[in-house]
């Protein structure tokens, strides 16, 4: 079935004849043909409690990379990354001459670096917990501009250097840069922002620019022609130019969570929005590949939170961190829209030979897409087309449809002895592979019988969490099948210094710093006298996104 044919009459009659007899896993309970055997309860909570997924504190993206982008993580591994590469608090950032790299960060704002810059994601600011968590950019030394759209007054992203740490105070782009000697200069394109040094702070308006020495108050801010640049300034100018290309707003843009809403232009240029009567706004991407299926283009990446799938398809970011996936006859693959934000939302799936998994449908079960002519496994529960099988020891290798399993090889007989859980129970790679022109560190095969043996565990300690693919229900009620569905038929969830003052000429003031400290994510930085710690609603500037190439086969 071509995800985006429209079916024939007699096509979807026959489609939904034959899904009537096999749809199972997505609904919460299901009923044997069979009289004397109940609804099965068990099978019902474990995927009733799968529609209501923790959220993990969100973390970055590489949005876009020019000659190759170095991260060294926490744990002090070095890793070459590519497009979409996640990015946590605690990574370093090293370019080399040739170098630039462009991050999203959770909030929507874009961190662009110059080459021979280093710098360290000491934390990220996570909207969609309503944490008072701060984003904070430790600049050790080169060049970066920021585009904050949402700075919640100042207290919700700071850049720290050497001398001086910046708060933007209200939706603002502007660079920093570190030269010799620790000098830093700050220059703002538009917007404001306060500059804290040793012992003041002074406020920075679009069109001006300061320097401060280390151990020094900033200097008075002084008027800059904006129109003398240099090539970091017209690299920005070009990145601004094609994140900025998008189409106008439509009425889909008020549904849209906060936390989606970033992304809008990036999913307008590459799909298009449908109104789905049942689910409200959805998202269908603009796709070349006749079998393409979500969690099915990319790699899964060694995360703090576990797996993390990177797809390939420049689009991606937003689909896979937030929302869940669903098929329309006659429309083919559609996103919901959510705000939860997950390194995955999927079902796995632990076996003797292989591990799989499914993404997560809008009402928390595994996505059924129904029959596919020529291609079946004369299984209910898994669904050949959205389903996703590899061998344990082709898990950490890229990219996933390389090595994924051909439909034909799978034996739903086999199926029958894995493991269906929530949580993944992949250990950790010993070493993270690189990609692209870096060298191989090596990547530990995973053990696949021992997996199984901790996922089998989990199914009997935790059935809420795993179950044993062979208790799954075979049978169907069609009469129950209906009932229930009817009742899980909900719309998708929508988002949500000091004593003295630095005087300006136009009369204006700042709040000095008194000092440095060293802040519980680590980073030293300037005191802001007052010590406020507040979070509020940013004000919410346009999204706006970068078209991208579609996925290929």
């Amino acid at each position: 079935m071509h995800s985006n044919t429209v079916l024939s009459c007699s096509r979807i009659l026959r489609g939904l004849a034959i899904a009537a007899g096999v749809l199972l896993v997505a609904m919460p309970a299901v009923r044997a043909q069979d009289a004397d055997r109940p609804v099965d309860v068990e099978f019902a909570s474990f995927f009733e409690q799968g529609a209501a997924e923790e959220p993990v504190p969100a973390f970055a993206r590489v949005r876009f990379e020019e000659g190759g982008l170095r991260l060294v993580r926490v744990d002090g591994t070095a890793e070459d990354v590519g497009f979409n590469a996640p990015v946590y608090p605690g990574d370093r950032i090293e370019t080399a001459e040739r170098q630039r790299a462009e991050l999203q960060l959770p909030d929507g704002s874009l961190l662009r670096i110059d080459r021979l810059t280093w710098l360290r994601l000491a934390s990220l600011a996570d909207p969609s917990t309503g944490s008072s968590a701060v984003t904070v950019i430790a600049l050790e030394r080169g060049s970066i501009q920021a585009d904050v759209p949402r700075p919640a007054g100042g207290d919700a992203f700071r850049v720290d250097t050497p001398s001086a740490s910046v708060y933007p105070l209200e939706p603002s782009a502007f660079r920093v840069d570190v030269g010799a000697h620790d000098v830093v200069k700050v220059s703002v394109e538009y917007g404001r922002v306060e500059v804290a040094g040793e012992g003041a702070s002074r406020i920075v308006y679009g069109g001006e620019r300061l320097r401060v020495m280390r151990g020094r108050s900033p200097g008075r801010p002084y008027a800059y022609n904006a129109l003398i640049r240099d090539r970091f300034d017209d690299w920005v100018r070009q990145r601004d130019d094609v994140y900025r290309m998008h189409a106008a707003r439509g009425p889909e843009y008020e549904a849209l969570p906060e936390e989606v809403r970033p992304y809008y232009g990036e999913l307008s240029s590459n799909g298009r929005w449908v109104y789905l009567d049942d689910l409200g706004w959805a998202w269908v991407p603009s796709v070349d590949d006749d079998d393409w299926a979500p969690y099915s283009y990319g790699y899964w990446d060694d995360g703090p939170y576990g797996p993390v799938w990177v797809p390939v398809e420049t689009w991606g970011w937003p689909v896979y961190r937030y929302g869940r996936w669903h098929f329309s006859i006659g429309i083919g693959w559609t996103w919901i829209p959510g705000r939860i934000f997950r390194p995955a939302h999927v079902y796995w799936y632990y076996g003797p030979s292989w591990v799989g998994w499914v993404p997560i449908d809008v009402w928390g079960w595994p996505v059924y897409v129904g029959p596919r002519f020529g291609v079946v496994w004369h299984d209910p529960f898994f669904d050949p087309l959205p389903w996703v099988f590899v061998d344990y020891h082709h898990f950490w290798h890229t990219p996933v449809h390389v090595h994924r399993l051909p439909r034909h090889k799978i034996v739903p007989r086999d199926l029958r002895r894995g493991v269906i859980a929530r949580e993944a129970v992949i250990p950790p790679r010993s070493a993270r592979h690189t990609r692209g022109n870096a060298r191989s560190v090596g990547v530990r095969d995973l053990d696949g019988s021992r997996i199984y043996r901790r996922a089998s565990e989990l199914a009997r300690t935790r059935p809420a969490v795993a179950r044993r693919a062979a208790d799954l229900p075979r049978d169907v009620d069609p009469g129950e099948l209906r009932r229930l569905r009817g009742a899980r038929s909900v719309r998708a969830p929508e988002g949500r210094a000091g004593r003295s003052l630095g005087v300006r000429d136009d009369g204006s003031t700042a709040r000095r710093a008194t000092g440095r400290a060293t802040g519980r994510d680590g980073a030293s930085r300037a005191v802001r006298p007052d010590g406020r710690r507040r979070v509020e609603d940013g004000a919410d500037r346009g999204s706006r996104g970068e078209p991208g190439a579609r996925a290929r086969g």
